[in-house]
């Protein structure tokens, strides 16, 4: 397969992004992520992974073609089995993202792998960029892994989710600013993640 350029219209890209901060808001067209103010951390300002609690992303979301997936993680302690970091349930054309007992994050879609190591206690910037022929992990915005990955769109019953343990325990630490759009990006600064403006303040007329 060949990769063509041509324009896209911007408005056929489709963008998430949860900051998992308290005080901010979502900025997303789906529904927002259930998330209790007891599961943030002691600032509010990220989410606590406690290594069983599974918090469930919006039905539907998770991208299939061309796209972004960007987090930041923080893990406090390695994992003693591979375990869940972002992963579906039921069956897609998607990818997943695991933690394993040496602090490497892998990442899969289906038998292809992607591999790059995770610092423990201090924030980590992953950025996935896949363009429908070659997937890229970055972490701290350096490339760490590649592979071609042919374009294959299936979808059935399929939702994702953030931690939770399998066989032991699973991921700890905290998470955040977790976005994802519908293409792929060169540079983080390439997520054109959307912006809130502050509420229009309307006078009553008499």
């Amino acid at each position: 397969p060949e990769s063509l350029t041509t324009a896209v219209n911007p408005l056929t890209i489709q963008h998430s992004y949860w900051p998992l901060d308290y005080n901010k808001r979502n900025l997303t067209g789906e529904r927002p992520i259930r998330i209790n103010p007891e599961d943030f951390d002691a600032d509010k300002a990220a989410l606590r992974l406690d290594g069983k609690k599974v918090f469930k992303l919006p039905a539907r979301l998770w991208p299939m073609g061309a796209c972004t997936i960007a987090f930041k993680f923080n893990p406090d302690k390695a994992v003693e089995s591979r375990q869940a970091l972002l992963l579906r349930n039921g069956w897609s054309s998607a990818f997943d993202f695991h933690m394993l007992p040496d602090n490497t994050l892998e990442v899969t879609r289906g038998e292809h792998k992607l591999t790059g190591k995770i610092e423990l206690n201090r924030w980590n910037q992953v950025r996935l960029s896949y363009d429908g022929i070659t997937a890229r992990l970055f972490i701290d915005e350096k490339e760490v892994s590649r592979q071609k990955i042919p374009i294959s769109i299936t979808f059935g019953n399929c939702t994702a989710h953030i931690g939770g343990g399998k066989e032991g325990e699973g991921v700890s630490g905290l998470f955040k600013e977790l976005a994802i759009q519908s293409a792929p990006t060169e540079t983080l600064s390439d997520l054109h993640l959307p912006q809130v403006k502050p509420q229009a303040k309307v006078k009553s007329i008499k």
